[in-house]
């Protein structure tokens, strides 16, 4: 049993509260231009995309079977999204 860091996901959380609540949402206010967060922002999207590598780095398996599982999981979930875009698509 691995030991569970609880900094990791409270930073963690701290990123995608901010991707979302700021990057994401400062256009709707007025007087955003006036706010430079630029750099706030990509230091967390930098400190989110990391601990994210960090989790998935932590099995232990070569890059093309790590590439492959995660090619396997994008492409099975593929044919049902697709059909679901093309039956909106044509019926609304």
């Amino acid at each position: 049993m691995t030991k569970h860091i609880v900094i990791i996901d409270i930073v963690r959380t701290m990123c995608v509260i901010w991707i979302v609540g700021v990057w994401h949402m400062v256009d709707y206010f007025p007087g955003h231009d006036l706010l430079n967060y630029n750099y706030v922002t990509i230091g967390v999207l930098g400190i989110f995309t990391f601990l994210s590598g960090l989790f998935l780095g932590k099995k232990k398996m070569s890059p093309i079977e790590f590439y492959k599982s995660r090619l396997f999981r994008f492409l099975s979930r593929l044919p049902p999204c697709l059909l679901r875009k093309h039956r909106i698509l044509l019926w609304g």
